[in-house]
């Protein structure tokens, strides 16, 4: 628990999931009023931000606290998103596949990257490269959405 009492570290996970049953609701809401794809990309900078707050605060559990918003209002946007934001890059033909192919993906990465952080975490003795390493993968995901982004402000363009 780093420093932090066990009962307290246990209830950020509680904080986690409360605050992506928040992010899922306010980012769900906000996207039928500004652009779906800046929202989406906004939470992977989101969740990216909440491991920089990881790594500099592990010992206070007041900052944990803050981590474990962050993370969990950034995820729950990314879930509530992710079905609307394919079907504006894929169109509806399809979608179920699309979607089918997405969902697999996430579960793959959801299998290879607790494994990848526990190998960090036993080769280095410490959080902090799997907690860098799981920083730099949202940042990468939130590069990787800006042409995909422009690619849609561009095909929005042309048809009006």
């Amino acid at each position: 628990t780093q420093g932090i009492d066990a009962v307290a570290a246990a209830s950020l996970v509680g904080i986690i999931g409360g605050a992506s049953i928040a992010g899922r609701l306010g980012f769900g809401a906000l996207g039928d009023k500004i652009s779906r794809m800046r929202l989406f990309q906004l939470t992977y900078m989101i969740i990216a931000f909440s491991y920089l707050i990881w790594l500099f605060s592990s010992h206070s559990f007041t900052l944990m606290t803050v981590y474990a918003a962050l993370l969990g209002g950034g995820y729950g946007g990314f879930i509530a998103l992710s079905p609307v934001v394919t079907a504006e890059i894929f169109g509806l033909v399809g979608l179920g596949t699309i979607l089918g192919a997405t969902y697999t993906a996430a579960g793959i990465g959801g299998l290879m990257g607790p494994t990848f952080a526990g190998y960090l975490i036993d080769k280095t003795g410490s959080y902090n490269a799997a907690i860098i390493a799981a920083m730099i993968f949202a940042f990468l995901a939130f590069l990787l959405l800006i042409p995909v982004g422009r690619y849609l402000k561009k095909r929005d363009q042309r048809k009006t």
